[in-house]
This record gives C-alpha cells, sequence and structure tokens, in this order.
C-alpha cells in the first residue's frame, strides 16, 4: 500500500491528480468500445460508473490501485465446456490456464486502445487477483463478480459463481479501469 504521508508525495500526486483531471474530461461513446471490445476478443463487455452504489466498499481498492478511475469495463471470457466436465484435472487446469492468459491478453489490449485515444486505463489481472502482501484482510484489488454484476454480465448464483446468460457459469472475468465516463453505463440483468 502506498502511503502518502510525506509532502513530496502530496505534492506530485496532487499533481498528477490535477493534471489528469483536466486532460481526461472526455466522455467515450459506450457502444464503440464495446463493439471493439468484441471484435478483440471478448465474449461481452458492461460498463460501471465508479460511483455506484453497490462497489462503494471496492473503492478504496480501485483507487488506491488508479486513483484517476471514473469507470469501470468488465470484460466476460466463454470458457470450453467440456473441459470443465472431465475428470481429468489437467485439462481443465490447461482450459483456465489459456482463457486467464487470453483475458489478460485482451485486457492488456483494451487499454492499449484507450491509451491511443488519450484515455489513462489500467487492466487488473484475471484469474486469482489478488495482492498476498495484504493478508490476512482483504487480499483483492477489486472483487470482479460484483463488478460483472452491476455490469449486466449475469447474476450472483447460489453456488457464488457470475451465471451469464448465454455461458452460465463457464467464464472468466476481467476488469479494467478507465480514467474517463461513458455514453451510456450497463444495468444488473433483472
Amino acid at each position: 500500500m502506498v502511503k502518502r504521508n510525506h509532502p513530496d508525495l502530496d505534492w506530485f500526486y496532487q499533481r498528477l491528480d490535477n493534471a489528469s483531471t483536466i486532460k481526461n474530461q472526455v466522455t467515450l461513446n459506450s457502444e464503440d468500445i464495446r463493439d471493439w471490445c468484441l471484435k478483440n476478443g471478448e465474449d461481452d463487455v458492461g460498463f460501471v460508473e465508479i460511483d455506484r452504489a453497490a462497489l462503494s466498499v471496492q473503492k478504496g481498492g480501485i483507487f488506491e490501485a488508479f486513483p484517476r478511475t471514473r469507470s469501470i469495463i468488465s470484460l466476460a471470457f466463454r470458457l470450453n465446456r467440456e473441459p470443465l466436465r472431465t475428470s481429468c484435472h489437467s485439462l481443465t487446469s490447461l482450459e483456465f490456464s489459456h482463457v486467464w492468459e487470453h483475458a489478460n491478453s485482451s485486457a492488456r489490449q483494451v487499454v492499449k486502445h484507450l491509451q491511443t485515444m488519450g484515455v489513462a486505463a489500467l487492466n487488473l489481472s484475471a484469474g486469482f487477483p489478488y495482492e498476498v502482501d495484504r493478508w490476512p484482510g482483504n487480499t483483492f484489488i477489486a472483487s470482479d463478480k460484483p463488478i460483472a454484476v452491476e455490469a449486466g454480465l449475469g447474476k450472483m448464483g447460489l453456488n457464488r459463481l457470475v451465471l451469464h446468460p448465454a455461458f452460465g457459469s463457464s467464464i472468466v472475468l476481467c476488469t479494467v479501469l478507465v480514467a474517463a465516463d461513458f455514453s451510456k453505463y450497463s444495468e444488473p440483468i433483472e
């Protein structure tokens, strides 16, 4: 955890925050970004504003990682179902490894795309995104599941997995923090 209790750090971060606030007063077209993401290899995409009440408990970790966050992109990646149904653990593990790698690579491409538009962004790690040095407290920067639910990518199941309307629980989630607003935000599924 970065401590900002030194005058030089306070000065530096204040200047950084002021510069980014002025530079990033931009609103991204949700449909354009969604279309780009789907062409990039994401299977589903949703957008959530940082001030959404359901995400208030996550704001501390999000702002620690990326203080300029104004919006969040939630990405869903479909897993092949048969490797999840087999009793051969190595095949299940292989499927998860491939999709986690694809999710992290795709999310990184989203960040690069936004940066070419002049918008700062940061992708969180797909899979098990945690900071071990925070243990035994909350080790996650942000929890992908509540963000995905708020982004309309599914409902939380009794099994504590996000159940996507088309892919069921066979998904991997990834989160991108964005220093800009979107023209339209997603809503949770009724």
